[in-house]
């Protein structure tokens, strides 16, 4: 018996091939598309979690208020970790973490390599974090000064199959470093990621140390391991008291100043999505998009869907007179019931398989598009794959449902005398459906629309500085005594270079930020502003535009407590005329007592996405001016590079010449964004094929439905687009309808997204109208297609049609 079915689903199949081809493909590249996203959701869902405490582990982050200025910052003062271990009931352990901005030099007898990705950290670390020592001991390895921990690729690149742990590598050609463990390298889902992990104790040894001791300066990330449901509200609680008596002060006394700390524990499990504070280590996601994607998996598994069940069903009223002869024949209810719902499940299954094939296929380019690893043949993933197995089962019996139960009840007289036509004629449900697809695809277009536009308004929106041309060049010797005007007259000399700067931030990068007052403030600190260490070719080099005043001198202990404003502190002061105007940077103290003398125009430093902050340019400070910045004659790259680099070996002799285009560094700011942009059009595409696709198959279907009424029309004189009109019109006023509710549905949810940018593009009633442009043109075109095909068949073959 179910070899019979079965022979009867595949000829059935084989009889109506493209009705099959649309319903096949449709489902299964809707289900495709739906796995795809849910394996970008689920991986942005599972960073942090591979930890055995995960559920018990915090970071320590502060909302800090300093007068007028408000922070929310990852990063916390240096004592506060150890403070909390030592001090708070239920921490069972702490750690604290600060990562190096640029990469090292790593050598390790003739092998020698910039390494990225170093972290100094505690010994606490390997007990808060599940990271996996392979090599060394966890209690111990990062416990004394000078001690380094490797990860296992990092390892092998140095000492290939020998035990690293107790070996020597050189760290920036200055100091030794004592290898005490191999570490696995950390999973791609954790917020934490590195190469190398340095003792934190180090730190005590390198310039700036003071910081580690200082109560009022916020510079290292904290993390902190709980007991078992330990009440985290608690420790929220009672930590400003505790902060504020380690200060020597009370709360009170700072909020009289103007001074808050509020810190609060962030799970470790929500950083990578809920949290986007300065200090991150790296930029984290963000759980807006795991909602948007989420929406669009869902809708296009939804869509998918619609198409099946509405062609299944479509489909079943031609196989009426089937019905009613198979029950002449003598088949019983059962037997019609288990054959419909059988070719329902067949092709269910078929888009199944075809969907996890193209997954297959598809999933390396996704991953280049993504910047993830993922996979979806593997252990891990087999429940998706049984869940799926599951819907394909639902998606079946719900499209099978009509033809089995509805046409099996009818009387072989009735269907064969062809009463079930008119039923077949009122599809209200079917407009229902094909409404709510056109009203996703609505959306959707119109929200990618502004969100391409948007970050192709950021692109063009003009930084403020010209980053074309410019390359930076990491000095990595910090704290030898060599001035930082050697490196700048060396290249400043070459024929190539346009201009040459030695500063401590470029823009993309984010300054260090200090407490400053203006004078006569009563010496309290109102404001917290970024700080940048430059010289006098910095706003050369970056082709900024100085709108008054002067630029430091050549000479930087001619200007030694000078400074150069921007725009947005000229306005935040007050000052129409700043030139003169003085600035406490630290304390109130004549040492730290600075002069205006020039305003630049604003830049953005940080991300386009952001508001440009009041930012102070102080005359260069050969502790912190570490990146030379070189504006190049482009006009040979290649040589110009390469005299460059003769040019760097003579000042650095042994060290690689390393740099990078500060176009390309700064256009990453964006880059995360732009590739989710990119994946939210791709896939937006996806969900109108598919809805095409279904109204393809629907208006073919009508087609055939009134091939004998296109006949009668074509006898009487009626033209290709009349008949066109007669078949288009009804799906034209479902696509009209469709985009009303579209409209509405996109302004709403793009005014909420577009407050999360400091600048935002403008959209207005031409996004609408071509997004209805575009739904009632796919739409006219698809049922205009058919309508020529039908009304191109001969009157004579028509009226014998059935």
């Amino acid at each position: 018996m179910l070899k019979n079915y079965l022979k009867i689903a595949l000829r059935n199949l084989n009889r109506q091939k493209v009705y099959s081809l649309i319903n096949i493909s449709g489902l299964a590249v809707g289900m495709a598309g739906f796995i795809l996203i849910m394996l970008y959701v689920l991986d942005e869902l599972s960073y942090d979690r591979f930890h055995k405490h995960a559920d018990d582990t915090y970071r320590v982050a502060f909302q800090a208020r300093i007068m007028d200025d408000f922070l929310d910052v990852a990063v916390s003062a240096g004592p506060l970790a150890p403070a909390m271990e030592a001090s708070f009931p239920g921490v069972l352990d702490a750690t604290r973490i600060e990562a190096e901005n640029e990469s090292v030099l790593i050598t390790n007898g003739n092998k020698k390599f910039y390494e990225d990705n170093l972290i100094y950290a505690d010994t606490g670390f390997f007990s808060i974090f599940s990271f996996n020592l392979i090599r060394g001991n966890p209690k111990t390895a990062l416990s004394r000064k000078y001690a380094m921990v490797l990860t296992e690729h990092t390892a092998q690149k140095y000492f290939g199959d020998v035990n690293p742990v107790g070996k020597i590598i050189r760290f920036n050609e200055r100091y030794n470093f004592l290898v005490t463990g191999v570490v696995e390298d950390p999973p791609e889902n954790s917020h934490i990621s590195f190469n190398l992990i340095a003792s934190f104790v180090t730190l005590e040894d390198f310039p700036f140390s003071d910081r580690l001791e200082r109560w009022g300066s916020l510079n290292f990330l904290s993390y902190i391991r709980l007991e078992e449901n330990f009440d985290p509200g608690y420790i929220e609680q009672e930590l400003p008291g505790f902060i504020a008596r380690k200060m020597g002060e009370d709360v009170d006394t700072l909020a009289s100043r103007g001074i808050e700390f509020n810190p609060y524990l962030q799970p470790i499990t929500d950083i990578h999505l809920h949290s986007n504070l300065l200090g991150e280590l790296h930029p984290n996601g963000n759980i807006y998009y795991v909602y948007i994607f989420s929406a669009i998996a869902v809708f296009l598994l939804i869509i998918a869907s619609i198409n099946f069940v509405n062609l299944t069903t479509a489909r079943s009223a031609k196989r009426a007179k089937e019905v009613g002869m198979r029950k002449t024949l003598g088949a019983n209810k059962g037997d019609l019931i288990i054959q419909f719902l059988g070719e329902s499940l067949l092709l269910a299954l078929i888009a199944l398989v075809f969907s996890l094939l193209l997954i297959e296929f598809i999933i390396p380019w996704f991953n280049d598009l993504t910047g993830k690893n993922l996979a979806f043949m593997e252990s891990g993933h087999w429940p998706l794959v049984f869940l799926f197995l599951g819907f394909a089962v639902f998606v079946g019996i719900i499209a099978g449902i009509y033809p089995a139960f509805y046409l099996s009840a009818f009387q072989p007289v009735s269907v064969l005398k062809g009463h079930l036509s008119n039923r077949a004629g009122r599809p209200v449900a079917r407009n229902i459906l094909v409404v709510f697809q056109f009203f996703i695809s609505v959306v959707l277009i119109i929200c990618t629309t502004v969100i391409i536009r948007q970050f192709n308004y950021l692109k063009n929106l003009n930084p403020g500085f010209d980053k074309e041309q410019v390359i930076v060049v990491p000095l990595r010797n910090a704290d030898r005594n060599i001035s930082r005007s050697l490196y700048r007259n060396a290249f400043l000399n070459m024929a190539e270079t346009e201009a040459v700067s030695v500063a401590s931030n470029y823009p993309g990068t984010q300054p260090g930020k200090w407490g400053c007052s203006p004078e006569n403030s009563a010496g309290n600190m109102q404001w917290v502003l970024g700080i940048v260490s430059a010289d006098v070719g910095y706003i050369e080099t970056l082709g900024m535009e100085l709108i008054a005043g002067r630029n430091f001198a050549d000479q930087p202990s001619t200007d030694q407590h000078a400074i150069i404003i921007n725009e947005t502190l000229q306005k935040k002061a007050g000052w129409e005329n700043p030139v003169g105007k003085r600035i406490y940077i630290g304390d109130s103290e004549d040492e730290n007592r600075y002069t205006v003398i020039g305003v630049v125009r604003d830049a953005h430093f940080s991300s386009l996405k952001d508001p440009i902050e009041p930012m102070i340019f102080v005359n260069n400070d050969d502790k912190r001016a570490n990146k030379l910045m070189i504006k190049l004659d482009t006009k040979n790259l290649k040589e110009t590079l390469t005299k460059l680099e003769n040019t760097w070996y003579k000042l650095e002799q042994g060290k690689p010449f390393d740099y990078f285009f500060l176009n390309k560094s700064y256009g990453e700011l964006l880059e995360n964004d732009e590739r989710l942009s990119m994946i939210f059009s791709i896939f937006t595409s996806l969900a109108i094929f598919i809805a095409c696709l279904g109204l393809f198959g629907l208006s073919s279907f009508t087609a055939e439905q009134r091939i004998r009424e296109i006949g009668v029309r074509k006898v009487f004189g009626a033209s290709i687009t009349n008949i066109i009109y007669h078949l288009s019109y009804r799906f034209i006023g479902l696509v009209l309808i469709a985009n009303i509710l579209g409209w509405f549905t996109a302004h709403i949810a793009l005014r909420q997204w577009l407050k999360n940018f400091a600048y935002a593009t403008n959209f207005g009633p031409p996004v609408f109208i071509t997004a209805g442009i575009i739904t009632f043109s796919v739409a006219l075109l698809t049922v205009s297609f058919i309508a020529v095909w039908a009304s191109r068949t001969k009157p004579v073959d028509s009226l014998r049609y059935e």
